[in-house]
């Protein structure tokens, strides 16, 4: 397993480099190892949940895909995936259940506890090459962000920001009016929107979007961060709301939670 990344590195400027087995027999290890680097990824290996957890908390930035046995001494996977999805350091990782059980009540068990795919052993390696590359092609998909603001200096701020932490705003516009034109062209999956700007202000580009894209994720960016301003946009749709100015911190917990 790699070194732990140095510490002068903030654990968000890391790209994530790994996939978590979680799984007691190493023949998986063996036959999961060449899939997952074949795919530019490294593999980690845990043999129960204790180990799995220790290694999610401990690189919690660098993994992003867990692929996660039911059979598991210590506590069973089904166990291990609802308290995943029970934490809000964990919530975000993406799961895939590999495991012989093929009953439809364990399928739809597996599902409701947040699952995103149900593998049965034994399975084919081009099926699970397969199943992380969709997985993968999701998570760079949620990458694509747009940043609406009529400030020069605050785009070039956010996408440094977001750029460091492995997303691509791949699209800008400085006026409302004008972001609900980029948004349909480009499609990004989320947006930053500031609510103070020119011609057609950031609630009512919202609506606008909105109302032809209810499934438009929009975080708001204000400096004007009132209750009833949070109560508004939350109205119209808003995933999230940060407040001028903001740091580091705030731009990545806000972003974390708005891509739960």
């Amino acid at each position: 397993m790699a070194n732990k990344t140095p510490s002068v590195l903030k654990s968000w400027e890391v790209p994530s480099l790994y996939v978590l087995l979680v799984d007691d027999m190493p023949v998986i290890v063996r036959m999961v190892t060449p899939i997952v680097e074949s795919l530019g990824k490294q593999l980690m290996y845990a043999q129960n949940p204790h180990q799995a957890f220790q290694m999610m908390h401990y690189y919690s930035k660098e993994i992003d895909l867990v692929l996660l046995d039911w059979h598991l001494p210590m506590m069973s996977g089904i166990e291990m995936l609802s308290r995943m999805k029970a934490s809000s350091d964990l919530a975000h990782l993406t799961v895939i259940m590999l495991t012989s059980n093929t009953s439809k009540q364990a399928i739809a068990q597996a599902f409701s506890a947040g699952a995103s795919h149900y593998l049965i052993k034994p399975y084919k390696p081009e099926e699970l090459k397969s199943r992380i590359q969709d997985v993968y092609d999701k998570i760079n998909f949620k990458k694509r962000i747009m940043v609406v603001d009529d400030s020069n200096l605050i785009i070039t701020m956010v996408s440094r920001l977001l750029k460091k932490m492995g997303y691509e705003v791949t699209c800008i516009a400085r006026d409302g009016d004008e972001a609900k034109r980029v948004y349909f062209e480009h499609k990004p999956y989320l947006i930053f929107m500031d609510l103070n700007m020119p011609k057609v202000d950031g609630m009512q580009a919202i609506a606008n979007i909105r109302n032809d894209d209810p499934k438009a994720r929009i975080i708001c960016m204000t400096s004007n961060h009132s209750v009833e301003v949070e109560e508004d946009s939350k109205k119209l749709g808003a995933i999230g709301i940060i407040r001028k100015p903001f740091d580091e911190n705030g731009l990545y917990h806000v972003l974390v939670d708005a891509l739960k």
